[in-house]
C-alpha cells in the first residue's frame, strides 16, 4: 500500500506541485467497476482531484477487476461467474493498461473526442495504472444513464460523428493495445452468454419472453458463423462501452466519450447500437430521424446488433440487479429488440 501511494503522491507532485491528494467520486458509485475498486482512499483506484484542471483516474489491474466481478456475480448465479472465470483471454485482461494506451496513440480523432491528457502512468511494481486528465466541467447529458429524455437528435448525431472519425481513423488496422477479434471469441465466450441468457430469462421473464429467448438462441446459435463473418471484414477500434455513462457534451456541442477500457476491434456498428440503445426511445426506431442515423451503417447492423444482444445487453442484467433496478434496463431491453427489428 505504501509503494502504491507513494506513486500516486509523486503523480500529484509533478503534476501539480502538491504532494497529496484529496479523494472525490467525479462519476458517483453507481457503475459495477466503480462501487468496488473507488469505495475508500485505502483502495487508491478511482478518481482523486489534483487540482482544478486536472484529475487523475487510477485503474485496478485487470485480474483484481476479474477477480472481484467473479465474486459479485456469485451473489447471483455461481455457474455465471465460474464461466466468467473461465474465460481466456478476457476483454478485462488488460483493461488497466488498455485505456491507457489508448490515451497515447497519436489519434487526432481521438484527441478530438476524448478528455485532454495531460500524462499517463504505468508503474508495474508498484502496480499503479493512472492518468492525469481534464477535469471535466460546464458540461452537458454527464452521468445521463436514468435520464431517459436527455438525449435529442441533435445530441445523439454530435456523439456518432465524433466517434465515426475514430471508427474511419482504425478501420482496417486497430491498434495493437486492443485484443484481436478472432482470440477474444471462442466456444468459453459462447458459453458465458448461453449462460448470461438463461440467467436473463428467470430474472427478468417479463422483459425476455418466450419469444425474445427463442430469438437470442437463435443469434447465440449462428455466433460461430457471424464472428467468422465479421472477422472477415475490416475491423476498428471501438469504444466497446459506448453509453451514456462514458459520454458528455461539451457546452459547445462537442461530444466527449471517456472510460475507454474495453475499447476493443469490431464493425464500427457495434458502437453505434449500443449507443442508440440507451439513448433513443423505444418509438423512435422507425422515424425517419434515426433511419438517416443508421444508414452509414446498414450492411453490418444485423451482425453489431446480434453481438450487443448475445452479450453486452445480458451483461447488464446482473448489472441491473447489483445496482438496484436502474430506469434504463427495462428501456435498453425494448430498444434492443426493436434495433433487431428494423435491422433483421
Amino acid at each position: 500500500m505504501g509503494l502504491r501511494r507513494a506513486a500516486l503522491d509523486r503523480m500529484c507532485r509533478e503534476l501539480t506541485g502538491r504532494p497529496t491528494y484529496t479523494l472525490r467520486e467525479l462519476t458517483g458509485a453507481r457503475g459495477v467497476i466503480s462501487r468496488y475498486t473507488a469505495s475508500s482512499e485505502a483502495a487508491l483506484v478511482g478518481h482523486f482531484v489534483a487540482d482544478e484542471r486536472w484529475v487523475i483516474k487510477a485503474k485496478a489491474p485487470g485480474r483484481e477487476v476479474r477477480r472481484r466481478l467473479a465474486e459479485t456475480y456469485t451473489r447471483f448465479d455461481v455457474l455465471v461467474a465460474e464461466l466468467q472465470r473461465a474465460q481466456t483471454p478476457s476483454l478485462l485482461d488488460d483493461c488497466h493498461i488498455r485505456e491507457l494506451a489508448i490515451y497515447e496513440l497519436a489519434s487526432p480523432a481521438i484527441r478530438a473526442l476524448a478528455p485532454a491528457v495531460a500524462r499517463v502512468w504505468r508503474d508495474d511494481a508498484a502496480e499503479v495504472y493512472a492518468i492525469a486528465m481534464e477535469l471535466l466541467a460546464n458540461v452537458r447529458h454527464a452521468d445521463t444513464l436514468d435520464d431517459l429524455d436527455a438525449w435529442e437528435p441533435r445530441d445523439i448525431a454530435a456523439v456518432l460523428t465524433a466517434v465515426a472519425r475514430v471508427h474511419a481513423e482504425f478501420r482496417g488496422a486497430p491498434p495493437a493495445c486492443v485484443v484481436p477479434f478472432r482470440e477474444l471469441h471462442t466456444d468459453s465466450l459462447l458459453a458465458y452468454q448461453a449462460e448470461l441468457l438463461r440467467y436473463n430469462a428467470g430474472a427478468f421473464p417479463e422483459l425476455f419472453d418466450a419469444a425474445r429467448v427463442r430469438r437470442l438462441e437463435a443469434l447465440l446459435a449462428a455466433a460461430p458463423a457471424r464472428w467468422r463473418a465479421i472477422a472477415e471484414r475490416p475491423l476498428t477500434l471501438v469504444h466497446g462501452d459506448l453509453t451514456p455513462r462514458n459520454v458528455c457534451l461539451r457546452a459547445d456541442g462537442r461530444a466527449c466519450a471517456y472510460d475507454w477500457e474495453l475499447a476493443q476491434a469490431h464493425l464500427p456498428a457495434r458502437d453505434v447500437c449500443e449507443f442508440l440503445c440507451y439513448a433513443l426511445r423505444p418509438t423512435a426506431w422507425r422515424e425517419d430521424v434515426t433511419a438517416q442515423l443508421l444508414a452509414p451503417y446498414r450492411d453490418e447492423l444485423a451482425l453489431a446488433i446480434a453481438e450487443f444482444c448475445t452479450f453486452k445487453l445480458l451483461v447488464q442484467g446482473i448489472t441491473h440487479q447489483l445496482l438496484g433496478k436502474r430506469r434504463y434496463f427495462e428501456r435498453l431491453v425494448h430498444n434492443a429488440f426493436a434495433c433487431i427489428e428494423v435491422v433483421s
